[in-house]
C-alpha cells in the first residue's frame, strides 16, 4: 500500500503529461480522506518548473503565514527553488535554495533566507520578554550549505552556517526552510548535518583531503560565525589556514618504522593572543622479541614546536613574541593477545571468533614548563608523565 494515491472512477492518462480523473478520492495508506468530482493530476516523468505543494501556519507570535515554493529546473544536474514566506506580523520571509550534483561524490546544497523583521523593534516588550530574545537588528538572515567534491585524487568538503543573529535558529525551526528541515536534508544528502542551533559559535570550513599509501594530508580554512549575546574577549580562533601531514614507512629491511606528524596554523582572532605554529613530532618504533607468546614494542620521539605570536586588539599577553618547544618521549607496551574460535551453526551465523589483548604500557614525557606557551588547543600542553 503506498502512502498517498489518488483513485477514480473514470481516467484519461496521457504519457508525459496530465491525467484526467473523474470521481477521485485521494488516499493516504488507502483511506479515502478528499473526494472530488474532476481532476487534473500532472504525471510527467521529467522535473518540470511549477509551483510545489504550499504551505500554511498560523501562532500567536508570527501571525498567518503561507509560503508557495517555486521550482525552477534549469538543467538535468541543478535546480532552484523559491521560497516567498509571508508572515502577517513580521513581513516577508524571503528564502532560496540551489542544488546541483554532478555524479554521486560530487554535489552541493545551498540554502539562504532573508527577513526585515516587525518585530524586531524595542517597542515590542511582549515579544523580547516572552522569548527571551537579545537580538535588536531589523535586517536578518541565515545562510548555510554544504558541498562535496572529489577531483584528481583530493577530496573536498565544504560547511557553511552563518547566521545573522543566535534567536533566528531558536525561533525558525519548523517549516520549508526552518532549521529542522534543513538540517535532516543536509544530512540526508551529505551524511552530516548542522550543528544544534543553540550553538553560538557556527564553523564554517574548507577541507582538503588527500591520502597515498602511507602518508596523508589535510588542510582546513575555518571560519567563525560568533553569535554570543555577549561577545567578551578573546573571541574565538579562526585557522586560516591548517596544514597537518602525517605517514609511516618501514626503514629500508629493518623492522623499524619512522611514522611522523606535521602541522603548520595560523590562529586568528579578532580581538586576543594569535599565532603561526609549527610543530614538526618524528617518531622510531621497533618490536621487541621476547617470546612466541608475548608482543612487545618500543618507540622514542621528539618534538619541536614553534610560535610566532601575533597581538589582535586589546590582549594582557607579556610573553615575547617567539616561543620555542623542545620534547622528547618515550614508550613501551608489553601484551598478548588470546583468540578464540566458536561454532555456532546459528542461522546465516556459523562461527564466532572472541578475541582479548591485555598489555601493559608506559609512556614517559619530561616535565617542561609551558607556562610561558600560548594556549590554543591540547598541543600547545603536553602532559608530564
Amino acid at each position: 500500500i503506498p502512502p498517498w494515491s489518488f483513485a477514480a472512477k473514470d481516467a484519461d492518462i496521457a504519457e508525459g503529461g496530465y491525467a484526467i480523473l473523474k470521481h477521485t478520492t485521494f488516499r493516504i495508506k488507502n483511506i479515502p480522506i478528499l473526494y472530488s468530482p474532476w481532476m487534473v493530476v500532472p504525471v510527467k516523468n521529467t522535473r518540470q518548473t511549477g509551483f510545489l505543494f504550499p504551505s500554511a501556519s498560523i501562532s500567536d507570535r508570527d501571525g498567518f503565514g503561507f509560503n508557495l515554493p517555486l521550482f525552477l529546473n534549469l538543467s538535468p544536474s541543478s535546480d532552484l527553488t523559491l521560497y516567498p514566506e509571508y508572515l502577517s506580523e513580521r513581513g516577508v520571509n524571503t528564502g532560496l535554495e540551489f542544488r546541483y550534483i554532478l555524479d554521486q561524490e560530487t554535489k552541493g546544497s545551498f540554502m539562504a533566507n532573508y527577513l526585515y523583521d516587525d518585530l524586531s523593534d524595542p517597542s515590542e516588550v511582549d515579544y523580547y520578554e516572552d522569548g527571551n530574545y537579545t537580538h535588536t537588528n531589523k535586517d536578518r538572515y541565515w545562510l548555510r550549505g554544504k558541498a562535496d567534491h572529489d577531483f584528481a585524487g583530493w577530496i573536498a568538503r565544504l560547511d557553511l552556517d552563518v547566521v545573522s543573529d543566535r534567536d533566528y535558529l531558536l525561533e525558525f525551526t519548523s517549516g520549508l526552510t526552518g532549521y529542522n528541515h534543513t538540517n535532516e536534508q543536509l544530512f540526508d544528502i551529505f551524511g552530516r548535518g548542522l550543528e544544534t542551533e543553540s550553538v553560538d559559535e557556527r564553523r564554517n570550513t574548507l577541507r582538503l583531503l588527500k591520502s597515498w599509501d602511507s602518508m596523508f594530508l589535510n588542510a582546513e580554512l575555518l571560519g567563525i560565525n560568533d553569535v554570543r549575546r555577549d561577545k567578551t574577549s578573546p573571541t574565538p580562533l579562526w585557522k586560516l589556514p591548517s596544514v597537518n601531514h602525517t605517514g609511516l614507512v618501514p626503514i629500508g629491511d629493518s623492522l623499524i618504522d619512522l611514522s611522523w606528524f606535521t602541522e603548520y596554523v595560523n590562529y586568528w582572532r579578532e580581538d586576543g593572543v594569535g599565532a603561526h605554529r609549527v610543530d614538526i613530532f618524528p617518531r622510531l618504533t621497533a618490536p621487541i622479541p621476547l617470546t612466541d607468546y608475548v608482543e612487545a614494542t618500543a618507540s622514542f620521539g621528539v618534538r619541536d614546536t614553534f610560535y610566532m605570536i601575533e597581538e589582535y586588539g586589546d590582549t594582557d599577553w607579556t610573553g615575547s613574541d617567539t616561543e620555542n618547544r623542545l620534547l622528547y618521549e618515550f614508550n613501551t607496551e608489553v601484551g598478548t593477545t588470546m583468540v578464540g574460535d566458536f561454532d555456532l551453526n546459528m542461522g546465516s551465523v556459523n562461527a564466532w571468533r572472541h578475541t582479548f589483548r591485555p598489555f601493559v604500557a608506559y609512556n614517559f614525557i619530561p616535565d617542561e614548563d609551558q607556562t610561558d606557551l600560548p594556549q590554543f588547543d591540547t598541543t600547545d600542553t603536553v602532559l608530564d608523565s
